[in-house]
């Protein structure tokens, strides 16, 4: 079965706390299944976290995604019980400098990642729409902010990596978006060889 725990260290990671279990707080019992996207959760600047979760409604159903969040440094935690995608996982979602939400999604036809946008701190979400420079074959890839102009920055800059190949595994490919994931003007494959997570 699921289950959410955090672990924390005040030492820059050379010890740890004992896990806290979370479960309950963000995993509605009707589901089937359910797990946290792998990669990293995103701090708002309104201090809020925010995750991904996959999650299975039923047995028969394909794996659709939800928004997860604390308001408190990760003492707590709770769920949007607003489906930001039916299909899809391993998602990453992150604020853009306009305070919407976007979470970018692995997808598997067409072979693109999927990208949906909430305009009301995720209760809502857009209908799913394909970002065409980022090619998918189905892998887990990660999305970061880097830099923001609303920190002084002379550019906002998104960072997104996957294997950047129609079908295959393989061609692990840095992308560069200057306009806030609207395009990925600049690209750069640092392993061409075979790669996955």
């Amino acid at each position: 079965r699921f289950r959410l725990e955090v672990t924390r260290s005040q030492d820059n990671g050379v010890t740890w706390s004992i896990p806290q279990d979370f479960t309950n707080q963000i995993y509605d019992p009707s589901w089937s299944a359910a797990w946290l996207a792998s990669g990293n959760a995103h701090q708002m600047r309104n201090g809020r976290i925010i995750g991904a979760i996959g999650v299975r409604e039923t047995s028969a159903n394909a794996i659709s995604n939800f928004m997860i969040y604390s308001d408190d440094g990760g003492l707590s935690w709770n769920y949007n019980p607003n489906q930001a995608s039916p299909v899809g996982n391993e998602a990453k979602v992150i604020e853009l400098d306009n305070g919407n939400l976007m979470m970018n999604i692995r997808n598997q036809t067409p072979n693109l990642r999927q990208i949906v946008i909430s305009e009301d701190g995720g209760d809502t979400w857009s209908t799913p729409t394909y970002q065409a420079e980022l090619i998918d074959p189905f892998v887990n890839g990660d999305l970061i902010r880097y830099t923001s102009v609303l920190d002084g920055y002379d550019k906002s800059r998104l960072l997104f990596s996957i294997a950047a190949h129609p079908t295959n595994r393989e061609n692990l490919t840095i992308y560069l978006s200057y306009d806030e994931g609207e395009t990925w003007a600049v690209s750069k494959s640092i392993y061409p060889n075979a790669t996955g997570y």
